[in-house]
């Protein structure tokens, strides 16, 4: 049976606007991204396979360990509701995004330059957005308590 924090959290899950689930989904799934990367095999890094021995010993691993990190946290945090929840969020995704060039460099799979300058503008414009939701989405505000209470929903 589930402990008291774990029920705690799925039923913050359950009580999340719709679209701030799917973000704290994404931030989870890097716990996925960091167990695929343990189980012996192979890793597509834009399009050149790197076996799982390789992506460990030239350093990879370790950079998606410590870059996904934050973001990890976050999706607890926005689980527990905690004030932190959003700029560890948006800090977790430009890390993350930092990452995902560095790895590239690391095995051989280069971006071109306009592959970069793609890459750079979908991130700042993906950071941007999630920020402006994050902050403005008044659904958010009211799941993480952070609506004055004269305007909460059902008050008087």
């Amino acid at each position: 049976m589930a402990t008291k924090g774990v029920q705690t959290l799925i039923s913050n899950f359950y009580k999340m606007p719709g679209v701030l689930r799917f973000l704290t989904g994404m931030s989870l799934l890097y716990l996925l991204f960091l167990l695929m990367s343990v189980v012996p095999g192979t890793i597509n890094v834009h399009g050149r396979i790197v076996t799982t021995a390789e992506w460990w010993a030239n350093g990879s691993g370790i950079i998606l360990m410590l870059s996904s990190a934050p973001l990890v946290i976050s999706g607890f945090l926005l689980l527990t509701q905690s004030r932190y929840s959003r700029p560890s969020y948006i800090a977790g995704w430009a890390i993350v995004d930092v990452a995902v060039v560095w790895i590239a460099n690391i095995n051989g799979a280069s971006l071109s330059r306009a592959e970069a300058c793609v890459y750079g503008l979908l991130c700042v414009a993906s950071v941007g957005v999630f920020a402006t939701y994050l902050y403005l989405s008044t659904p958010v505000k009211q799941y993480l308590n952070d609506v004055p209470q004269e305007r909460r929903a059902g008050s008087p």
